[in-house]
């Protein structure tokens, strides 16, 4: 949704996921903003650039590098683990992940805090893990050769029923 006055030009993103929710995108103020911000915000909403989807585009960037999804990709289990390894190595100490986790949250901005949520270590799902360790226990089913049933001897070494020449 674009509201303008034809100075001040303000883009909302929508969304409909629960109920309508929306986000404002850019405000651009032509009177006050540089020219190649306000060019470069303003050619997003141009009818070429909606018909090739640069404003979708410059959305989903946007929302990678927002404060919750940095806060999400930064306190996964993995980053904690390097950071905890690079720490051992530099300062010679082991740190609790915990105590890492709650010492890089409070390390971040008020605002920016508010904007993660409370913190939280995201953990891989171990859903693949445990469906390959049942599979482990379970029994292999036989190869076919173990369940075919034996030829006849009388067919294969002449005798009744095979052709005589």
């Amino acid at each position: 949704m674009l509201l303008t006055n034809g100075i001040t030009w303000i883009l909302y993103h929508l969304s409909f996921e629960e109920g309508i929710e929306y986000t404002r995108a850019f405000v651009v103020d032509l009177s006050a903003d540089g020219n190649d911000k306000c060019c470069e915000l303003l050619a997003l909403i141009h009818r070429q650039s909606l018909a090739k989807g640069d404003l979708e585009e410059w959305w989903a960037h946007r929302a990678a590098l927002s404060p919750a999804s940095l806060g999400r990709a930064l306190f996964t289990e993995d980053v904690l683990r390097r950071i905890r390894r690079e720490l051992r190595k530099q300062e010679d100490i082991l740190i609790d992940p915990e105590d890492l986790a709650d010492a890089l949250h409070e390390m971040l901005s008020t605002e920016a805090r508010e904007l993660i949520g409370p913190m939280k270590i995201w953990r891989k799902s171990k859903s693949k893990s445990k469906v390959r360790a049942a599979a482990k226990d379970e029994p292999a089913p036989k190869p076919a050769a173990e369940n075919a049933k034996p030829l006849p001897a009388t067919c294969a070494d002449g005798g009744e029923g095979a052709a005589t020449a």
